[in-house]
Order: C-alpha cells, then structure tokens, then sequence
C-alpha cells in the first residue's frame, strides 16, 4: 500500500533524517523529505506544502519552536510533531501552546512515528493493514528485511566513516564471522542472524564522537565508558524494528567475555549467545590486524598467539578452535 501524504522531516542530525526516511518509504509513506538546516527546512515547508512535518526542537543555533511558528505563517493547515530529546512537562506544556499536534522524545521507534503520522492525518499503514507481510518469515517479510538492512548499512557507513581507521571494519568482521559459522556447523537461519549481525555489531559506534574514535593514545576513564556504551546504543536502535529482534542479542553482547569479564552485563559461557562468541572473536581479530590510533597493525601471527592465549577466558574455546581451523586452511 502506498500512501500518497507529503512528510517533511526538519532536524540538524542528517542521518537521524535519512534513517527515518528511508524507514517510512519502506512502510509505503513515498513523498518523505528532509532538511537538516533551518533555511533548507523553511523553504521546503513552504515549496513543499507538507501534510504533516516532524521538527527537532532544538535544531543547531534555533528554537525549534521559532521555525514552527515561522512555518505556521504560511501553512495553517499544516501538523507538526516536535522531535526531542528533553521531555520534560515543561518543555510539553510549550510544545503544546505552541500550536504543535503532538510531541514524541527521541530515540524513537519508526512504529511510533507510524502510529503519529495514521493518528494526526489518517490512512492504514502498511503495518496494521498487511501484518503478516512484515513477518520475517514470509518471503514478502524478508524483503522487508533486506530493505530495512541496506539502510542500517549505510548508516554502519556513516560511523566507519568518522574514523579513517574503521574503514571496512564491519565487512571484513561479518566475511571472518560467517567462516566461522559455517564451519561450527550453524543452520542456514543461524548464519544469516550471524551476518546480518556482524555487519551492524558497531551501530551504537554512531554515537561516538570522532575525537574518541580516533583518538591518539590512552582513552580517559570518561571515555572508555562512552565507548563501552556502544554495544547498547546499537542495541536499543535494533530493537525498535520488529524485524531484527533475533539479531538484537547479538549486537549487545558482542563485548562479553567467555569469562565473565566483558560488557556491558558481565555475563559468561553459554550465556552468551553463539552469534555473540562469535564476532567477539572476528571484531578482536580484525582490530588486532588492523592499524588503530593508538597502535600499528599486528602481524597475523602474532595475533594469533594472542587469540590461542586468550582462549577460554576472553574467547569461547570451541569457536577459536574453528577459527583456526580456517586460519590454517
């Protein structure tokens, strides 16, 4: 089904504004725009004429409720739904005098967004109208899936790309990965769980900034604990997408430890999912092998001698023991 509503998203995080859009279009919403400026916002609310617009309330050196105004001039028709990540009763209360129709706190699932958009202006969406086509287990589904995945890729991009030492990072874990997988023996299910979560495993990585990801030498403990946060900002941005729930788990344990001794919840053994065990072991390899800011690449012996010294404590020892496997071939 495809609805024929004209959306407008105005916020300063460009990517935010892609992923959202993109996400919509899936769900059968074909004219979504966006504006990461407030100049670029104000003329495409007026160009466009939008149906309903979501509206970051604190966009880069503006009031979000300023621009809303400005757009309520020309366009008294319009809905407008404020984005933001402050939800205090406050901030609602003058969201809400304002003249917005509603008000949703970021980070926000897209079913959300849907159900504001079906509330605000009408029309079924695709996910009440054709549930079952949005299973994963229909082939219509798994379409949806790939769709779905080919967005959060470019997103893994975006992050790869804010570090030059990150570069093809996510690539080359899920090829090591997926190695693995097969040569454990995993199901034809199993493997495509495990590649689809060795490609987003560092999603969260979004979130960081540049100057801790590239940072030369040792971090502090204030940002060793924003990088230890990433396995959960990935996690909490998979799981509002229905689609990849199997994969969710993967993605938040990735930095345990056979052991006990990982993050972000300390738990060990068979407790951490199989996927989880074994991208640890791909992601430490390929970070092992590859230059860091902090250090030059290990040669691949030497990080071998680290992945068997490290066996049974940080490593699960029956996934290095097929990793070797394939090493040695």
């Amino acid at each position: 089904m495809v609805f024929e509503n004209q959306i407008l998203i105005i916020d300063d995080e460009k990517e935010l504004c892609f992923l959202i859009a993109k996400n919509l279009e899936i769900a059968g919403y074909m004219n979504v725009s966006y504006a990461s400026t407030v100049e670029d916002g104000l003329k495409m609310a007026e160009s466009l004429n939008p149906d309903l617009i979501f509206l970051d309330l604190n966009l880069a050196g503006a009031s979000g409720l300023d621009l809303m105004r400005q757009i309520q001039k020309t366009n008294k028709r319009v809905k407008i739904i404020i984005l933001s990540g402050q939800g205090t009763h406050n901030y609602v209360h003058e969201v809400f005098e304002a003249g917005a129709v509603d008000f949703i706190v970021k980070p926000c699932g897209i079913d959300k967004m849907i159900e504001l958009i079906e509330k605000h202006i009408g029309g079924e969406s695709n996910q009440q109208k054709n549930q079952g086509e949005r299973d994963d287990s229909t082939e219509k589904g798994k379409i949806t899936k790939v769709l779905f995945f080919d967005t959060l890729a470019t997103f893994i991009s975006v992050a790869e790309a804010k570090s030059k030492y990150l570069k093809g990072h996510a690539e080359r874990v899920s090829k090591i990965a997926k190695e693995i997988g097969q040569s454990l023996g995993l199901t034809r299910t199993s493997l495509e769980i495990l590649e689809y979560s060795a490609i987003l495993h560092d999603l969260g990585k979004i979130g960081v900034a540049d100057a801790i990801l590239d940072k030369e030498g040792k971090l502090t403990d204030e940002e060793w604990l924003v990088i230890k946060r990433h396995p959960l900002v990935g996690s909490n941005i998979i799981s509002k997408m229905r689609l990849f729930r199997l994969e969710e788990p993967a993605i938040r344990y990735h930095h345990e430890r056979f052991d006990g001794k990982g993050y972000p919840e300390g738990i060990d053994g068979e407790n951490i999912p199989m996927e989880a065990r074994i991208i640890a072991l791909a992601d430490s390899y390929d970070a092992m092998t590859s230059k860091r800011p902090y250090r030059n690449a290990m040669s691949g012996e030497d990080a071998l001698k680290e992945v068997n010294k490290n066996k049974g404590t940080q490593f699960d020892p029956s996934v290095v023991k097929h990793f070797l496997t394939i090493i040695n071939k």
